[in-house]
């Protein structure tokens, strides 16, 4: 059985405000198409390919039973009949594959509103996300690009991931996470590596919270130029204004 639950960006602010860890984690187009095995060692758009053994780290994903995992989602993908899209029958046609294979794990699966933390970097929200995090001693893993953003969420250590397949580079990532000890947050923005980073590193810091955050921050380094941040950088002013709204107060 699938339940759906859509809740704010203030109950993930107050979990770490509480201290209270969790672990979520981002379902996107590329991790189900991993778990599906619709794509099996091609090369995706962003130069991420998917080895048999990604897969394998993703399907295992769902099995884990643990109520301080958060498992989110677009969840048009699931609720699909709900969906009004003009796209519909491939969201249709996607979303029947995904409570397929969900509903074949046979275990009741929570799914989250993954869709939160885009749609605040969009709409300028992210400060207090920025704020709670200035105040936690944080591990960032992300693209080296984002270490131009070190001033806005201060993590005490930043762990460089390769441009583009960083799986590919995972054994590497984490035993450099692992050796930088424990933090009580990790940010972690890897694509599809993201997932089986923060399986791997739960092992290590049982008590620390892992935050899968995408592509949350890439509006305030210009990447990537699609969706609506393709638009956004066009409106310079625009952009700027969108960046000044998501850091307001935090610094």
């Amino acid at each position: 059985m699938i339940t759906c639950v859509r809740e704010p960006l203030e109950f993930y602010v107050n979990k770490l405000e509480r201290n209270e860890p969790f672990s979520s984690l981002l379902y996107g187009d590329g991790e189900w198409i991993a778990c599906l095995h619709l794509r099996t060692r091609e090369r995706l758009s962003y130069g991420e390919v998917v080895s048999v053994r990604l897969e394998q780290e993703m399907l295992a994903s769902l099995d884990v039973v643990n109520p301080n995992i958060i498992r989110a989602t677009d969840l048009n993908l699931v609720e699909y009949q709900k969906y009004k899209g003009n796209d519909y029958k491939s969201v249709e046609a996607y979303g029947i594959r995904i409570n397929h294979l969900l509903n074949s794990r046979g275990v009741p699966i929570t799914l989250y509103d993954g869709t939160v933390w885009e749609t605040a970097s969009e709409q300028g929200q992210l400060s207090p996300l920025l704020k709670v995090l200035k105040t936690k001693k944080c591990l960032m893993v992300a693209h080296p690009v984002l270490g131009a953003i070190a001033h806005v969420i201060r993590p005490n250590t930043f762990i460089a991931i390769p441009p583009t397949n960083a799986y590919g580079d995972i054994d590497r990532i984490e035993a450099e996470t692992v050796a930088a000890g424990e933090h009580e947050v990790y940010i972690v923005c890897m694509g599809l590596g993201a997932i089986p980073m923060i399986m791997r590193l739960s092992h290590y810091f049982p008590n620390a919270t892992f935050l899968d955050l995408g592509s949350t921050f890439d509006v305030f380094v210009g990447l990537p130029t699609r969706g609506w941040r393709k638009e956004l950088y066009l409106d310079q002013a625009k952009w700027e204004e969108t960046v000044r709204l998501n850091t307001e107060g935090v610094y």
